[in-house]
């Protein structure tokens, strides 16, 4: 089997899933040859049928938020999405105002163009699900909504003029808020298993300031020196920004409320086994004997200067082991 070059790219790590999905949404086009039989392809041509499937699935969705309706579900982007781009003129907002019309009964697409084989409907149906699978939204009950902390990169890439994969892969903005995007879903999840955790003693935290999330860990990997503050680990693909005061407790999203810890040891950071007091010095919990961990306990790290020590204060006498 020969991998494609994006493919290969990402096997050996040096793209990422995410920004395997940006380029995909920018360069996939309806209809594909390698998916499609060539009768399929042939009627599609015959009604005009040529688009950027998961490009508009973006922009109309959030022609529909913009107008304050909730998302768009599979139905509606077999039923009506694909028919209207057999249209040169129709753009995203006109599509998303046809969803509406419908909604409310006052537009009959019963002899519209349709899809009719099965491996039509499935290879639609996937367009969705590949957004899902990568964040990009999410599903609630039958309507697809984007993904909040996804909307930086879907603003960026629709803003983009260029098809090209080796410019988007080079395109340092594109990269930035793409990974920005991918710790806000690390961190996410980390949350979710530590508070579903059975007896662990600890303070609940969860992001609940989505919007300061970039900006906070911009903020504070600056300060760092894009170094986890404990281990010195310089592995971006590793690294986290850790709120010293929870959000949930009137912690501030900026950088006087925040440090750079690698992966696990955020985790054990905010399970409380490990803290740092205002001096700079590591305490270790007994129960964590771990010699990965263990020599950490007793020794001083050097604070950045913008780190607020009472933030460091109020956990150690909030947050215990």
């Amino acid at each position: 089997m020969r991998l494609s070059p994006i493919a290969r790219l990402i096997c050996t790590g040096q793209i990422s899933r995410l920004l395997f999905s940006a380029i995909a949404i920018k360069t996939l086009i309806a209809p594909n040859a390698n998916i499609l039989s060539a009768s399929v392809q042939e009627e599609w041509r015959y009604h005009n049928l040529a688009f950027k499937p998961l490009e508009l699935i973006l922009q109309v969705i959030i022609e529909l938020a913009q107008g304050g309706h909730i998302g768009l579900s599979d139905s509606e982007y077999l039923r009506i999405v694909v028919p209207l781009t057999s249209q040169p003129s129709q753009t995203a907002t006109h599509i998303s105002k046809a969803i509406v019309l419908h909604r409310e009964g006052k537009l009959n697409i019963r002899n519209w163009f349709q899809l009719e084989t099965n491996n039509e409907i499935r290879w639609a149906k996937e367009h969705l699900r590949f957004l899902r699978m990568h964040g990009f939204i999410f599903q609630n009950n039958t309507r697809y909504s984007i993904s909040e902390q996804m909307i930086p990169v879907i603003e960026h890439l629709l803003k983009l003029q260029t098809a090209n994969p080796a410019s988007i892969i080079n395109d340092p903005d594109l990269c930035v808020l793409i990974n920005d995007a991918r710790f806000v879903q690390i961190e996410e999840q980390n949350i979710q298993q530590r508070t579903t955790q059975p007896g662990v003693r600890r303070l609940q935290g969860t992001i609940i300031s989505r919007p300061y999330q970039r900006e906070f860990r911009k903020q504070v990997l600056a300060a760092s020196g894009n170094t986890c503050l404990l281990s010195e680990c310089r592995v971006l693909d590793v690294l986290q920004t850790a709120h010293i005061r929870p959000a949930t407790q009137h912690g501030a999203n900026d950088r006087t409320n925040g440090i750079c810890l690698r992966v696990d040891l955020h985790i054990l950071f905010d399970l409380g086994l490990i803290q740092i007091d205002e001096s700079g010095c590591i305490q270790v919990a007994d129960s964590l004997q771990d010699p990965s961990y263990r020599y950490l306990h007793g020794q001083i790290v050097n604070l950045p200067d913008c780190v607020d020590r009472n933030h460091l204060r109020w956990r150690r006498n909030n947050v215990w082991f």
